[in-house]
């Protein structure tokens, strides 16, 4: 260990970074030598007392600054050390995200009784104001109360007993604690290491290796390395020689500067700001501030400088400095303006929120903000006074503001990333594994907005306690918005061609930010406040739209099955749909039956037949419309009228079933309510029933009920009071109330602005082709191993046979694809493959993975794989597994195959995949086996057959999903995820698109799921493409995508069993050249135009344009592809004939000759 080395005086010296503070035992010290200065006075004061520890020995330690401001912080903190005035500590108070980590700790080694857990906290230091809300929320968090929203991470991790109190944590949960690394964020860094010996010597930044190649030379601790590996978690490394590359960086957490710090360095600058050139001042920094004569030169120098660009005072204790700049950007028309505040991060980051949500709620558009320690930019129009701005921003709002403006931001998000790791929501992968930093933000993003919906989530809660209480001053900040607006705080403005000294370093923070972030937008909660205009507007009268009777007829329709193509196809659907409605009218019913027969040709009798001892008719006593409803829904119809079976006239649907009925009636339990509990039940059932109807009148509610009209206004009444129902005159021609579902009639009001658009024309069947290759990334393709994300989370959830991922599909989506970009993302992040039948496989991560595997968790499925594992998950390699089976190699082998095509097992190595390919999976017999193999060669050779037979690479572990049961809304969503993973895919969905997807991602399985996200207006149904039959879904992104030109101008390629291709589709009107959907035959479009198909791997060609073409180069060039490629590159392509023609009379020979073909006998050939 370095700390040994240094404390037995092996070394003169170390270099640490804040572990420092940390308590290491490094023995005594001499001196200690900080490099810039800490962000505050206690840290310099508990680095610098590290040295000087024996008795009698005074603590010693110099500052070394590296820039101006440096030089500023460095003169205030040398003085506040020696006169130890430090800032006033404040303890973190009852911490939520501990919380959690707390409570499976102690409940993962005992039971205990939940109020003696409360109590026993309590007598903790940190713990002795935990309010018992907050207890009970981290408690409720912890069994699961969250899990509904389907985030693995909010599964239970403890056994909550509420009738005997007790609670103690799962199976499992333990491991958590022990990977979580404590309180300290988990920043995703590599390893750097020695080659050879695997000595770690440092860590680096995964952007900084993200950017580096095997080769790359930069310099680390005044030596220079050159990378000779890079591994999804190490970065090996050898001394190098010669030029260095680069240097490395390092992204840390923002430190953000307290007011006690700050307020002594704006009141030195107070002191001082007219004296910068007195003898005074020189005396002072040496006496007082402990500078040498260099140090003094700088800081005087800066100060100056700052002076003089400014032609003003110093910005100080009771100025505040603000400085315009020039034109930002050419033709924006906007300006950056700098305000020189000197008040620190605690005190600035919360203004900059309040001012930017200060000017979204008074001009209704985005502010761009960059706050630090120093200062805050903004990027104004030019001509806006921004005293106005300050001015909008006032003690008594400041908390409102932030409300509004805080969770959106991504200071917020980067405290609730932290946090929720804190509370083992975002575990980490285990020991000795790096889990990438991306990787853990898009887990957190996924999770932030899961819980939005939430009320009083107990780390949405603690996010805000942390930004509120331990980030920000909001007691100081008020101070000195009160002295702004009384005038202690005096303002002047400048403008510069160029910025001043105090704002260099916010300047390069703004242009970072750029560079990093990219082209992604800003984030906010603009969904939220769409829905809550829409509501505003549903409620309002007289903010509201007249509807269209049309709409209103088709929306209903559509809402309750009638719609052409949307009716039931089979028996088990229609008694399921029943059930959903309630209560069907008569009349009602026979519009159903009529769709289920114009839209699968079926004939209701005989569908009836075989549920129809499951359905009744209904007539409810003073009702004069009778109802068709499920037999097991009639004990809650009438216990939500309170009604005995003998009030309401039942009948079975067909008179053969009457006995059945009868019997079942006999043993009908009613459930009594007492008053109140009458009211909610009878409110339930109507508004459930009232959600498949738009506008309609109250009178008809009574007729199927059976309702008084005093009832009827009661029930109504109610309803529109909890605003789940609204009543008004909706329509044109209305001339009475009516009722309507409030989400209906949202959707209605989005349907009538839809309508209110310009009309879109179908584009061209032809069209198609292109349109999906845009969607996949055919048409542009991207260069990194970024681009590989998006692609496989475009494409996740697909089952492709094994061998096209790396061969075609990754191929055509980037200019250059390499089988390590694959490994890396695998090895680095959640992301799994799994089998999906023979020789199939697809990618997802582990979390999504019962988006994709539909097994089940039944235990008599599992029994063979469990066996295999010990009944553990894995993983374990294949010796493992060959040593505890009893089976051969040559069996186990078939028999993890097997599994793997089941969907059941999986590798954690894309490698072992890969072996198989090769040796097209076949077993090969053990040397020796079949008798004598002569000759040594031949010996070795069966050895290494037999070896590479046998899928030795990585790790085997069970893909069995874990019990979650879910309920009917869980099993909705779930099969909304998959809809919406569809949509990535495609951008638009119909009937025969879907017939090479996974089972239950066909047509039938999502159709449901289809038909509600339509009518909540998440997605738009409607004739897209000419020719397409049937019905046709979109998102509306994709939507305005094909709105927008395709890029027509586009050359790309695909095979022809691509995910984007349109080969084999049951479709009427198809090209007539479209070939077979075969994994030998590839495509090349030129925008929406078919231009080349090359068959059997290239040796037969189909030429769709002249040989003429000046673009017939360019179409040649998947060919180079197809022998370049890191992924079993083919030898050669060898063409036979083109356009039926062998090549030797082919027109198109001597343009091929030119592209690189070489002329044989009866073959061209085009050579690797």
């Amino acid at each position: 260990m370095v700390e040994q080395r240094l404390k037995r005086g092996e070394l003169a010296a170390i270099v640490a970074t804040s572990s420092l503070e940390l308590g290491i035992d490094i023995g005594a010290l001499d001196q200690v030598i900080l490099v810039q200065t800490p962000f505050s006075i206690s840290s310099g004061v508990q680095r610098i007392g590290r040295a000087g520890h024996s008795v009698g020995e005074v603590s010693r330690g110099s500052l070394y600054p590296t820039h101006g401001r440096d030089f500023l912080e460095a003169a205030i903190m040398a003085r506040s050390i020696v006169e130890q005035d430090i800032e006033e500590a404040k303890p973190v108070t009852a911490p939520l995200d501990v919380l959690a980590q707390v409570i499976i700790s102690m409940t993962g080694v005992e039971e205990w009784d939940v109020d003696e857990l409360y109590n026993f906290l309590k007598c903790c230091y940190a713990y002795q104001k935990l309010p018992r809300k907050h207890f009970d929320l981290v408690i409720e968090m912890l069994a699961g109360r969250y899990s509904e929203s389907r985030i693995r991470e909010l599964k239970a991790r403890v056994y909550l007993d509420r009738l005997d109190n007790r609670i103690q944590a799962k199976s499992g949960a333990l491991s958590l604690i022990y990977h979580s690394g404590g309180t300290i964020p988990d920043r995703g860094y590599f390893n750097l290491r020695l080659q050879g010996s695997k000595a770690k010597i440092g860590e680096l930044d995964e952007e900084f290796v993200w950017e580096r190649r095997t080769g790359d030379s930069f310099t680390l601790a005044a030596q220079s390395w050159k990378i000779t590996n890079i591994t999804h978690q190490d970065v090996e490394v050898v001394p190098g020689r010669g030029q260095v590359n680069y240097l490395p960086f390092w992204k840390a957490e923002k430190e953000n500067r307290d007011f006690h710090f700050s307020e002594k360095i704006t009141l030195f600058l107070e002191e001082w700001n007219s004296r910068l050139d007195s003898p005074e001042f020189d005396l002072a920094l040496k006496e007082i501030y402990l500078m040498d004569r260099a140090a003094i030169s700088e800081l005087k120098s800066f100060l100056l400088r700052q002076r003089e660009k400014t032609g003003t005072d110093l910005p100080h204790r009771h100025h505040l400095l603000i400085e315009y700049g020039d034109i930002a950007l050419e033709n924006s028309g906007n300006r950056r303006v700098i305000a020189h505040t000197q008040w620190g991060g605690r005190v600035n980051h919360p203004l900059a929120l309040a001012l930017s949500g200060a000017w979204e709620e008074k001009f209704s558009c985005h502010l761009e903000v960059v706050a630090g320690n120093d200062s805050i930019m903004f990027l104004l129009p030019a001509d806006f006074d921004i005293l106005q701005l300050f001015d909008l921003v006032k003690p008594d709002n400041l908390e409102r503001l932030l409300r509004k403006k805080l969770e959106s931001s991504g200071f917020f998000g980067a405290h609730f990333r932290q946090n929720a790791g804190r509370a083992l929501l975002l575990p980490r992968s285990g020991f000795q594994k790096r889990m990438p930093l991306w990787h853990t933000r898009l887990r957190s993003k996924k999770l932030f907005e899961s819980v939005l919906g939430y009320e009083n989530f107990p780390i949405l809660l603690e996010t805000w306690r942390t930004c509120l209480q331990d980030e920000f001053d909001l007691e100081n900040l008020k101070q000195l918005l009160q002295e702004l607006q009384s005038g202690k705080i005096k303002c002047t403005v400048v403008k510069a061609s160029v910025f001043s000294p105090f704002a260099a370093n916010l300047v390069w923070q703004q242009q970072d930010k750029h560079i990093y972030e990219g082209d992604s937008a800003f984030t906010g909660s603009i969904s939220r406040l769409s829905d809550d205009l829409l509501k505003e507007v549903a409620l309002s009268a007289h903010l509201r739209p007249h509807l269209d009777p049309r709409l209103v007829k088709e929306f209903k329709q559509k809402l309750q099955r009638t719609a052409p193509g949307y009716s039931p196809p089979t028996p088990i659907e229609l008694l399921d749909w029943v059930k959903e409605r309630l209560l069907i009218p008569e009349s009602e019913w026979q519009e159903l039956l009529e769709a289920v027969e114009r839209d699968h040709q079926l004939d209701p009798k005989e569908m009836l037949e075989t549920i129809s001892s499951k359905l009744l008719k209904i007539t409810l006593p003073g009702a004069s419309v009778s109802s068709i409803t499920a037999v097991e829904l009639l004990p809650r119809v009438l216990s939500a009228l309170q009604l005995n079976s003998k009030e309401a006239v039942l009948e079975p649907l067909l008179p053969a079933t009457a006995t059945d009925l009868n019997s079942f009636i006999s043993q009908l339990k009613i459930s009594w309510y007492n008053d109140e509990e009458a009211k909610e039940q009878l409110r339930s059932l109507t508004a459930e029933w009232l959600r498949f109807y738009g506008p309609l009148q109250a009178t008809y509610v009574g007729e199927v009920f059976g309702f008084g009209a005093p009832v009827l206004q009661d029930i109504t009444n109610i309803l529109a009071e909890s605003s789940i129902i609204v009543i008004d005159r909706f329509t044109l021609k209305s001339r009475t109330l009516e009722l309507c579902d409030v989400e209906n009639l949202e959707t209605l009001l989005r349907l009538t602005r839809v309508k209110a658009r310009p009309d879109f024309e179908a584009v061209e069947f032809k069209d198609l082709p292109l349109f999906l290759a845009m969607i996949n990334g055919l048409t542009c393709k991207g260069e990194s191993r970024y681009t590989l994300e998006n692609i496989l989370e475009l494409l996740f959830g697909y089952p492709a046979p094994a061998q096209l991922w790396e061969r075609d599909i990754f191929t055509a989506r980037l200019k250059t694809y390499y089988s390590s970009h694959l490994d890396n993302l695998l090895q680095q992040s959640e992301l799994q493959w799994f089998g999906c039948g023979r020789q199939r496989i697809g990618f997802c991560f582990a979390s999504d993975m019962d988006l994709f595997n539909d097994n089940g968790a039944d235990n008599e499925q599992w029994i063979d794989v469990e066996s295999l594992f010990a009944h553990r998950r894995g993983g374990f390699s294949f010796w493992d597994i060959l040593d505890s089976s009893g089976q051969s190699s040559e069996q186990l082998t078939a028999v993890l195959w097997e599994k793997v095509w089941q969907g059941k097992i999986s590798n954690d190595s894309f490698a072992v995949l890969r072996r198989g390919l090769e040796n097209k999976f076949k077993i090969e017999n053990a040397p020796g086996n079949k008798g004598r193999i002569r000759g040594r060669t031949g010996g070795r050779y069966s050895f290494n057959r037999w070896k590479a037979s046998r899928p030795f690479s990585g790790n085997w572990y069970s893909s069995r999903p874990e019990e979650y049961p879910l309920d009917a809304l869980e099993r909705e969503e779930v099969i909304k995820e998959r809809v919406r993973q569809l949509f990535r895919r495609y951008g638009i969905i119909f009937k025969q698109i879907l017939e090479n997807e996974l089972p239950f991602l066909r047509w039938s399985k999502v159709f449901r799921a289809l038909r509600i996200m339509e009518l909540s207006g998440e997605i738009l149904s409607g004739h897209f493409f000419k020719g397409l039959p049937g019905l046709q879904f979109m998102t509306h992104p994709a939507f305005n995508r094909l709105k927008d030109d395709l890029p027509r101008d586009a050359i790309y390629w695909l095979s022809a069993v691509d995910p984007a291709s349109t080969c084999g589709l049951k479709l009427d009107n198809l090209p007539g050249n479209l070939p077979s959907r075969l994994p030998s035959t590839h495509l090349v479009y030129h925008g929406n135009n078919l231009v080349v198909v090359s068959r059997r791997g290239g040796r037969i060609l189909r030429i769709f344009v002249s040989p003429e073409s000046p673009h017939l180069t360019e179409y040649l060039q998947f060919f180079k592809t197809l022998i370049t490629r890191d992924y079993k590159p083919q030898k050669y392509i060898r063409v036979e004939s083109i356009n039926d023609l062998e090549v030797n009379f082919s027109p198109y020979s001597d343009e091929l000759c030119r592209f690189g073909f070489v002329k044989d006998y009866k073959t061209l050939t085009l050579y690797s």
